[in-house]
């Protein structure tokens, strides 16, 4: 099994070689089947990424659009990258976002006032690659390792299929999500199963 930065290189490679029309016919069918669980139909604060311009991501932004058209509460990630953490603010509308030095979009800085995670009913996870077992691998920098630390509510990470891999590479320190969601599958972990089993 390859480590974590070898695979995190595959994982570029497999990503960089999606077509823009792959990555928006994708895109729209993890957007339907997100549509079509509870967890998502019942949040109404949702935390969520914004897609960073290049980098082949799940794009998030139609669904940015009907939560706010929905009235519902979005909330969004500022990076501090003095202090190597995430800033949680409330994301109001689309068309003003800038782009931080990663180019991640964010909202300017007089709407930066911080959220309490306790509000989120729901987190939606960037992945580079992740597995079955609801483990996911980032870019590397740990900022949402360090922040999914601190959520209670469930995590669903999105994903493109090719992405994932039989296995990531985990250490202790690693949260596993409760939903991984590619175009096509959704993936409940067994960390999920068992609660629901408990409830």
């Amino acid at each position: 099994m390859p480590g974590k930065r070898e695979l995190r290189k595959q994982l570029h490679d497999i990503r960089d070689d999606l077509t823009d029309r792959q990555v928006e016919t994708y895109s729209k069918a993890i957007h339907r089947k997100i549509n079509s669980l509870e967890v998502f139909q019942r949040a109404q604060t949702v935390h969520m990424y914004l897609p960073i311009a290049n980098r082949n991501e799940v794009d998030t932004m139609p669904i940015a659009r009907q939560l706010l058209g929905e009235k519902r509460t979005v909330v969004v990630p500022v990076t501090l990258f003095n202090e190597h953490s995430l800033k949680h603010v409330y994301l109001k509308q689309l068309d003003n976002l800038i782009t931080n030095k990663w180019n991640v979009p964010e909202p300017p800085e007089p709407h930066h006032d911080s959220v309490s995670l306790e509000e989120l009913d729901l987190v939606l996870v960037p992945m580079l690659g992740g597995d079955d077992q609801g483990n996911r691998i980032g870019y590397g920098k740990g900022y949402y390792d360090r922040f999914l630390k601190k959520v209670d509510c469930p995590k669903m990470g999105l994903i493109f299929d090719c992405c994932l891999v039989e296995k990531i590479p985990t250490e202790h320190h690693d949260v596993v999500l409760d939903y991984v969601v590619t175009e096509r599958r959704i993936i409940k972990s067994k960390r999920d199963s068992d609660e629901v089993k408990r409830g």
